[in-house]
């Protein structure tokens, strides 16, 4: 009857706007910062093994009052943009990219719906002066909020800031602040939030060491005197990434531990155990010619990708440490022009997915949006109403 009709309208009108909503998220995607020029980001999905370029762009495009200021450098010569470290920041409606570029001396930020990148500290924005930053990291603080970390090594040091972040825009830089000094060539910065104290660790190219140290204590200088050494020889370390303790699965119990890449001859992939056990093992030093970025995945504790700048390549390696017979590496893709300086993707992304799908490559990849719960009711409410009158 027409009562009931009317109920059915009124209903789909209600779900309509949830049925519409949707969130967008970088699920299966691996972020590549490439140094070609011009630079760009790149997205890699993990199952279709697919590179798309996520953002390109150029001196002309980030200049005006919220970009860059000056396309020259302050002594005069053209700007070469050089991006390098790069984080995923997963937000409630769209997750978002933050990465360092050392020519333009600024950080961008670009959300994954399709918005413009945007530079979020540096640039013309006179509250966060710049240099060359090349290395990122953020941390979630305990009242929600979040804290952007970098090295900059034409200031030699790191420093931080609050991000104050909208639903519609990615976070501008609040006024910064010294983490530590006199740090000259920081080539990986990464954070443990989870441990206690919470520490900031990062590679000195320099001195050839890791070092960490405590990012509440109240001063540079406190922090400085706190700092350890984590490995007092780590010759030419390049890139840095942590992941916490495993709590479930085959690696349940195993502690935070700490990954790098050494660039000496062999290069390897290395980590160290954050228990104070002094634990290190090789993973795997064949293959190799220039490890540039590493990324672990949270969900799959077995499997990290490496971007190897000397070989244009992305591999998919297995964690396990060479005594253990095993120490496989997988290329799951290459491009002679690919020149990768940082990597990031969501926690939940399984990159073993790449290796179960290397022998389905002609499978097509998922398209379009998945309908979600309130679409859904509304399908069923529609073929419902179809049956009923027939």
């Amino acid at each position: 009857d027409n009562a009931s009709k009317l109920r059915h309208l009124v209903l789909v009108l209600a779900l309509l706007p949830l049925a519409c909503a949707q969130r967008y998220t970088a699920s299966d995607k691996l972020f590549i910062t490439d140094a070609v020029q011009p630079p760009r980001v790149l997205a890699f999905d993990v199952r279709s093994k697919r590179m798309r370029t996520q953002v390109q762009y150029t001196v002309a495009s980030l200049l005006g009052p919220e970009g860059l200021r000056d396309p020259l450098t302050a002594d005069g010569r053209n700007r070469t943009l050089r991006p390098h470290g790069i984080v995923l920041r997963e937000g409630d409606i769209a997750d978002t990219i933050y990465w360092a570029d050392a020519g333009a001396s600024a950080i961008l930020a670009l959300r994954i719906d399709g918005s413009p990148a945007r530079v979020v500290a540096g640039g013309a924005l006179d509250d966060v002066v710049l240099d060359q930053p090349e290395q990122v990291a953020f941390v979630r603080e305990p009242n929600g909020g979040l804290t952007l970390y970098w090295a900059d090594l034409g200031f030699n040091k790191i420093a931080r800031c609050a991000l104050q972040e909208t639903d519609e825009k990615p976070g501008r830089c609040g006024p910064p602040e010294d983490v530590v000094l006199a740090t000259p060539m920081v080539t990986g910065l990464v954070a443990d939030e989870a441990s206690d104290p919470r520490m900031i660790y990062w590679t000195d190219g320099v001195d050839q060491v890791i070092r960490g140290a405590p990012m509440d204590s109240a001063t540079p200088a406190s922090r400085a005197a706190a700092a350890v050494d984590v490995r007092a020889w780590a010759p030419m370390p390049s890139c840095l990434t942590l992941i916490g303790e495993a709590t479930d699965g085959d690696f349940e119990g195993e502690p935070p531990t700490l990954y790098w890449a050494d660039q000496a001859s062999p290069p390897s992939i290395r980590r160290r155990f954050l228990n104070g056990s002094d634990v290190e093992q090789v993973l795997f030093d064949s293959y190799l010619a220039k490890p540039a970025a590493l990324v672990l995945s949270r969900r799959s504790y077995d499997s990290l990708i490496i971007a190897d700048a000397g070989k244009h390549d992305l591999l998919l390696a297995r964690r396990e440490p060479l005594e253990s017979g095993d120490g496989s590496t997988i290329v799951i893709y290459h491009d002679d022009a690919l020149e990768p300086r940082g990597l990031a993707m969501r926690a939940d992304t399984d990159p073993r997915t790449s290796d179960t799908l290397l022998e389905d490559a002609a499978s097509p990849p998922a398209s379009g949006v998945a309908l979600s719960a309130a679409a859904a009711a509304i399908a069923a409410l529609v073929v419902g109403r179809r049956r009923h009158r027939s």
